[in-house]
């Protein structure tokens, strides 16, 4: 059943060998494959005769030169010639001669191989042993295990499998290939370690078990025998007893002790956990080499050090003998400390250059870290089970594995034992870090909250900037000017302290707050100044996080050719270190500036990637991040499926509270219902999106959903309303250094303009437009482009001879040239002196702010302005209004909404 790899390297090497041994634990399928492989050759003409020889019950050189007389068909008195005859019988012709089970025997096998090669040039031999014969003309080729469907992904129908369902017919079962059972046959098969013995003892239970039940029970104790025989092959203990027998004592000792190793581990780990007496440490590495000779241990040596693994039944079988020699606590408390000992030494090194490879090392022992997590739980050591998730926290954060992170995490926190205050401390960061990113801001915010005034009180400045730095990170979307504050303080105590990962980190995160303060300029200093820093260190996650930064804010300011090549520099750098959390993000970013350059097709496949590396890693805030940016992307090209992604990201912003995001999803729901003519719902979505970004003081969002409402006013018919809110928007987008927005504001204001019949005013904005359009690199998207063509078509044909001079003329403009040209001719006379009206927009945004009960010194924050500048538009506003209290002018808010 299969094995067709095996059964052509088979055939290659007997071509050029005189001598194969086919080597591999017990049961994974030796003898049938040779027999197999004997009857291929014969078919094949490449012998012209096959001969069996067992050597099971053969103890001696006399038992063993027997066997293989009687094998090549020699009786009576010509048997007494021993290997003379053996020769005689197998010459003259192309000879297999195939030998099985060697391994007790080792030493009779290997004086007749060498005889008989010696002595017949066209023979064959082809041995079974769980050790090789290490003989000079020998070719190993080692069989593995049947191929076994892994545990993500689709069902499929493996080797493994398809033995296990032949097995299970010759049992007189037949089961359906559905994908419900080939995921209990692949669960099966995992657990069998893909051995053929362990898959056709299993099979034979399905005349009295389910295959659910077969799933659920199969362990340490839950491999059938046979029901009859008492063979070495009629259960798989009896199979691995046999090559068990063969070992040392002190080999038995590291094979029963390797047991408490989950997966695969190293050289030195096995050293720290078998080197106990009576084997000395020294020992162990030639011991470990011992096992995998004898079959009972599998050798990787594909990477740049070897690792050791047991197939899973044969180390269920070795912590059987691990309990029985009354070692088991011994050696798992060995085994956790190790791990924790190792933990701690690296963690220092995720925080230094090149700390991918430091995280390459963590993940190779990620079996062991949940099993030395469990023991110390289990067993009451509350400070050692901190200790080893505080050492994680940054590796569970940096490649992607927060549902294991968090779990373990709050576990050890809800110890009730006295752990020192340092410890519990680093726990809390740990968890406050990675619920951030899982969308738990209730965790993390108490977490953070927790840890920040001991961090103080401790004084050492390390650990108070790594506080500060989390803290950042955590009020990110909450508040992004107190996480701003929280990373200039903790780039203080980094700076007190010559932490320059923490200061790296920390430019880097003051950057992106400012980001998402909507401090578009203030961001580019932190950010330039961390890429310098971690340039010259090396530490490429922290450089690539500045560096995605950088996008984001030249995004915003237009600069998209740029934009576009820091994002994939970034990401390149992501992918490459194997950081799930910021790969996702940067995916998300970069689909968000192809979407903004008219590449659409790319821009909806990166965003698909994007909520699938988010949400294999469990990162809620990306998933929401890249689930929103498909939402604009299935907008921009006109397709159905825009409405529930926009919807979900909404829900899951306002869910996380995500303050800086939410306006730009609200705003593309009311772009959404806009193009579907439902006005209604477009107004409702855009007053809830300019009301949360003045709440929030994001005045770039808040112009241009301005614009917006403009461009709603004009097509309900609300011509003067659609003037002021565009001149608004025109504002708020010239002091935000916004020129995508302004692009847009002036390619809506020109029409507004033609359609009033003043092409001389109108034709120039749009020409302005267009050829900012062709710098940028920024596309009209389609659903506009008929739209502003027809603008464009009417300014042309009132205009007639002028309109190529006026085009013309408005084509030399820059953007910000042509907006300052829009206000001027605006004049001041289209804002009134007094009443709600007269209002600027930063008078209406602070009044608003009022009217919700802020202070002056709390909307100052919120704004990102000093309280005298928030002092003076209060003091404005209530004249303009013509009240005289704060409660007053809250109520004129009220009756007059912020659009």
């Amino acid at each position: 059943m299969g094995r067709t790899s095996d059964l052509r390297e088979i055939a290659a090497r007997l071509a050029r060998y005189a001598v194969v041994t086919l080597t591999g634990v017990g049961g994974v399928g030796k003898t049938a494959l040779a027999v197999e492989a004997a009857w291929t050759e014969v078919s094949a003409g490449r012998a012209e005769l096959a001969c069996y020889a067992d050597l099971v019950p053969c103890r001696s050189d006399e038992q063993v030169v027997a066997a293989l007389v009687e094998a090549v068909g020699i009786r009576g008195a010509e048997a007494a010639a021993g290997l003379d005859a053996v020769a005689g019988a197998v010459s003259g012709g192309r000879s297999l001669l195939v030998i099985d089970n060697c391994e007790h025997v080792l030493e009779s096998v290997r004086r007749a191989c060498e005889q008989l090669a010696g002595r017949v040039a066209q023979l064959r031999v082809l041995a079974t042993s769980r050790i090789p014969l290490d003989i000079e003309p020998e070719c190993v080729w080692r069989v593995q295990p049947m191929a076994v469907p892994g545990e993500a992904g689709q069902p499929a129908a493996t080797e493994a499998v398809t033995l296990f369902l032949a097995r299970a017919a010759m049992a007189g079962v037949t089961l359906r290939a559905g994908p419900a059972e080939l995921v209990l046959a692949g669960s099966i098969c995992r657990k069998a370690g893909g051995l053929p013995l362990a898959l056709e003892l299993v099979a034979n239970r399905l005349r009295v078990a389910s295959l659910t039940e077969l799933a659920e029970g199969l362990g340490p104790s839950g491999w059938p025998a046979r029901k009859t025989g008492s063979g070495r092959h009629d259960s798989l203990d009896a199979c691995l007893s046999w090559s068990h027998a063969l070992l040392s004592a002190d080999a038995a000792a590291v094979f029963r002790r390797l047991s408490v190793f989950p997966g695969g581990f190293d050289r030195a780990a096995a050293r720290e956990v078998a080197g106990t007496p009576p084997v000395g440490a020294g020992q162990v590495d030639v011991l470990v080499d011992d096992l995998v000779t004898a079959s009972l241990l599998e050798a990787d040596t594909s990477g740049t050090g070897t690792r050791f693994r047991f197939h899973e039944p044969v180390r269920q079988y070795a912590a059987a003998r691990l309990a029985d020699a009354g070692e088991e606590d011994l050696a798992r408390w060995r085994h956790a400390r190790a791990f924790l000992a190792r933990a701690e030494a690296i963690e220092p090194m995720l925080f230094a250059p090149r700390a991918e490879q430091h995280c390459d090392l963590l993940e190779f022992d990620r079996p062991d870290h949940d099993a030395a997590l469990g023991w110390f739980l289990s067993h009451g050591a509350a400070t050692e089970a901190q200790r080893l998730a505080a050492a994680l926290y940054f590796f569970w954060y940096t490649r992607g594995w927060f549902v294991t992170g968090l779990r373990w995490l709050r576990a050890t926190l809800a110890q009730e034992a006295q752990v020192a205050p340092l410890v519990r401390l680093r726990t809390e960061v740990g968890l406050a870090q990675l619920a951030f990113i899982a969308g738990d801001y209730l965790a993390s915010f108490e977490a953070v909250e927790s840890a920040l005034p001991v961090a103080r009180r401790l004084g050492d400045d390390v650990v108070l900037a790594r506080c500060l730095a989390t803290a950042g990170y955590v009020w990110w979307f909450g508040d992004p000017e107190r996480s701003a504050a929280l990373f200039e303080e903790g780039l203080e105590a980094a700076d007190r302290s010559g932490d320059d990962w923490t200061r790296s980190t920390g430019l880097a995160g003051l950057g992106w707050a400012r980001y998402f303060a909507g401090r578009f300029d203030a961001a580019t200093g932190p950010l330039r100044e961390a890429i310098e820093l971690t340039a010259r260190s090396g530490r490429r996650q922290q450089c690539a996080m500045a560096v995605l930064g950088r996008a984001a804010v030249e995004l915003w300011l237009g600069q998209l050719p740029a934009a576009e090549a820091s994002a994939q520099q970034a990401l390149g750098v992501l992918r490459a270190i194997g950081d799930a959390t910021w790969t996702s993000a940067a995916l998300a970013i970069v689909a968000e500036i192809e979407r903004t350059r008219g590449q659409l097709e790319t821009a909806g496949q990166h965003a698909a990637e994007a909520i699938e590396v988010a949400g294999r890693a469990n990162s809620a805030i990306n998933v929401m991040l890249a689930t929103g940016h498909l939402g604009r992307i299935l907008l921009a090209r006109g397709e159905p499926d825009a409405a529930r992604h926009l919807d979900l990201a909404v829900q899951l912003a306002r869910a996380f509270a995500v303050r800086p995001l939410l306006a730009w999803w609200l705003d593309s729901l009311g772009e959404l219902a806009e193009l579907e003519g439902r006005y209604g719902d477009a107004r409702s979505w855009y007053e809830q999106a300019v009301g949360h970004a003045a709440e929030c003081g994001l005045a770039a969002d808040a112009a241009r959903v301005r614009h917006h409402v403009g461009r709603l006013a004009w097509m309900t018919g609300d011509r003067a309303s659609a003037v002021n809110s565009c001149h608004e928007a025109l504002a708020g987008q010239l002091e935000a250094g916004d020129r995508l927005g302004l692009v847009e504001t002036l390619e809506t204001l020109g029409g507004l303009l033609i359609d009033e019949g003043r092409g001389q005013r109108g034709l120039p904005l749009l020409a302005a437009a267009t050829a900012a359009r062709e710098r940028l690199g920024f596309p009209v998207r389609p659903m506009e482009a008929v739209r502003i063509a027809g603008w464009v078509a009417t300014g042309r044909e009132h205009l007639g001879e002028q309109a190529q001079s006026v085009w013309g003329r408005g084509a030399g403009l820059s953007i910000e040239e042509a907006a300052a040209m829009a206000r001027r001719g605006r004049g001041p006379r289209r804002r009134p002196a007094f009443g709600w009206s007269s209002l600027t927009p930063a008078e209406r945004d602070v009044a608003d702010l009022v009217a919700h009960g802020l202070t002056n010194p709390e909307i100052a924050v919120r704004l990102g302005v000093s309280a005298g500048t928030v002092k003076d538009q209060v003091s404005s506003s209530l004249r303009k209004l013509g009240v005289r209290t704060r409660a007053e002018l809250a109520a004129t808010v009220s009756s007059h909404p912020t659009i």
